[in-house]
């Protein structure tokens, strides 16, 4: 128990889940607080482990990209805007990896009809 001056915290006591104010007298209110959980077995560390596939870097990008992602995912209601940087990067590397391939392709073909 600890105590805690001012009668004013009652109203505000009451509301937290496992407190229970006991009123002593006019300038006390004493405050049992129960511990609904047990942390004795608690690790640190995030609660959700992060993608074994993805690398966490420092990047520095202008704030209108920064803030278009953020827009974006703001208005489709919710989501992560990195993950929307990273969607966008991929989308680029894909199409710029097909334009090579097709170039690629292009002068294979010539290099096909040349030999025969």
């Amino acid at each position: 128990m600890w105590c805690m001056p001012s009668v004013g915290i009652i109203a505000y006591a009451s509301y937290l889940p496992g407190v229970q104010p006991d009123v002593k007298s006019d300038s006390t209110i004493k405050v049992s607080i129960t511990m609904a959980e047990d942390f004795s077995k608690a690790k640190r560390g995030p609660v959700v482990k992060s993608d074994p596939n993805k690398v966490r870097i420092t990047i520095r990008l202008d704030t209108d990209i920064v803030e278009h992602f953020k827009n974006r995912v703001h208005a489709s209601g919710g989501g992560n805007y990195q993950t929307l940087i990273n969607n966008a990067l991929r989308e680029y590397i894909q199409a710029h990896d097909k334009e090579l391939e097709s170039i690629l392709r292009k002068i294979i073909r010539e290099e096909l009809k040349r030999a025969v």
